[in-house]
């Protein structure tokens, strides 16, 4: 098979002339493209079947979630999912876990900005219950730093 514009050889299953890049007639269309929001996806909480498109993308891991399964961050007014929605342990607020403190001694409170405390030594933030005061200088101290040899806590 040749080209009928410049007479190079075609190999089956060229579209276009390597040589000239005219169209080979009777050669196949190319092939349909899909947009990624018509392809169908499940929402990584609930399972539930949607089309990509409709699905959220949480701020903080980044999955996809149906609209009935994500929430809006009352900090940042971004989505999140129900894993990355956190309460902060003393007012009870809900947020995101990017807007959130994480006490770094017992890693199992979460502070809103306005409560979040922090080691004085460290610069950490810590939970109310995970400082101490030093009972060298009397600045509050987490339970790491106090472990560490800052001193002993009272």
């Amino acid at each position: 098979m040749h080209c009928a514009q410049c007479g190079e050889s075609l190999a089956a299953g060229h579209r276009f002339c390597p040589q000239c890049a005219a169209p080979v007639p009777g050669a196949s269309a190319a092939p349909a493209r899909l947009h990624i929001d018509e392809l169908s996806a499940n929402c990584h909480h609930c399972g539930q079947e949607g089309r990509y498109g409709d699905l959220r993308r949480c701020g903080v891991c980044h999955e996809r979630f149906c609209v009935t399964c994500v929430a809006e961050c009352s900090e940042c007014k971004e989505a999140a999912c129900p894993a990355c929605i956190l309460e902060c342990t003393t007012c009870g607020k809900v947020g995101c876990a990017d807007d959130w403190e994480h006490c770094e001694s017992c890693h199992a409170r979460a502070m809103c900005k306005e409560h979040a405390e922090y080691c004085s030594d460290c610069g950490y933030p810590a939970c109310r219950q995970c400082l101490s005061p030093c009972k060298k200088c009397g600045d509050d101290v987490c339970g790491m730093c106090v472990e560490e040899g800052h001193g002993t806590a009272k």
